[in-house]
């Protein structure tokens, strides 16, 4: 990996909003993305872990862990309830939570971590952490569509859809391409639908919010030839956008203090880790992130 954290295009797609109708269907198809291009889709996104000093990732073990169970790295969509999660830890357990903090990293990496082959030496599991609010706003508009809510699981994402029968997407426009903007949050969406309502109302009063999985669509990406999803661009929270803007350093100023700097260190092997480090079960729990079942 070139750099530990390349956030130029979210940040750049936020600027101007140009929104179109696209059609999915026609006779065009694509093959399913390589494993090569799956993590240059997920590049974009930052998600949020634990790391020390020296690159290490916090692993730990649930309470109820039993021999088999593997060791968790934890991945939060939230930078705020990582940060809480980190703290209430250090609190209950410093010694484990000695030295780490709350890092950046793409998603892509997560997706090559979770895909690892689990029969290498001190294998790990990677736990996504969904928001809350946002678990329960994805089971609300499920079940206002006459879905099962308790059914959905994973880290839910929102994407703009047409109610009519052709069923197109909304768009943005980004370098020149259309994309297919799917949100971490069902404000940002929304947002998006009422910056429609603005200047095409009755095109806004046609759309409704579709609720899909980020597991789900990793899956999608992997394996199925659908045309649209060549065009899916993930958008981070704008809690997250805001976050990253802090991290960037004004023009020939160094990166602060503990600020992973472009091009530079990249996380190690979470196999790596120090083996003298302790990683008990960490007795801290997240008070607003939820854990989706695995």
């Amino acid at each position: 990996m070139k750099s530990l954290i390349r956030w130029g295009a979210a940040l750049s797609l936020i600027g101007g909003i140009l929104i179109n109708p696209l059609s999915i269907g026609g006779n065009l198809r694509a093959l399913a993305l390589t494993n090569e291009q799956v993590v240059e889709r997920l590049q974009p996104v930052p998600v949020f872990t634990f790391l020390d000093g020296d690159r290490n990732f916090l692993v730990t073990r649930p309470a109820n862990a039993t021999a088999e169970t593997l060791p968790v790295v934890y991945m939060f969509i939230s930078q705020q309830a990582a940060q809480s999660f980190l703290t209430e830890l250090k609190q209950k357990s410093p010694e484990q939570a000695n030295g780490f903090q709350v890092t950046p990293v793409p998603l892509s990496l997560a997706y090559q971590m979770a895909r690892r082959d689990q029969n290498q030496e001190n294998p790990v599991q990677v736990a996504f952490i969904a928001v809350q609010q946002q678990v329960d706003a994805a089971r609300t508009i499920i079940q206002q569509g006459g879905g099962n809510a308790e059914q959905f699981r994973g880290v839910p994402l929102f994407i703009a859809k047409s109610t009519e029968q052709d069923g197109v997407y909304l768009t943005r426009r980004f370098n020149n391409q259309e994309v297919i903007p799917v949100y971490f949050s069902r404000e940002d969406v929304q947002t998006m639908i009422d910056q429609l309502r603005q200047s095409q109302p009755e095109l806004a009063n046609k759309v409704q919010i579709q609720v899909l999985s980020l597991e789900g669509l990793i899956q999608n990406l992997q394996s199925s030839d659908n045309t649209a999803l060549n065009q899916i661009f993930l958008m981070p929270t704008q809690e997250t956008l805001t976050f990253i803007r802090s991290l960037q350093p004004a023009a020939g100023q160094p990166p602060a203090a503990g600020q992973p700097a472009q091009g530079r260190q990249t996380p190690r092997n979470p196999n790596r880790r120090n083996p003298a480090r302790p990683t008990p079960a960490p007795q801290a729990q997240p008070q607003t992130p939820a854990r989706p079942q695995q």
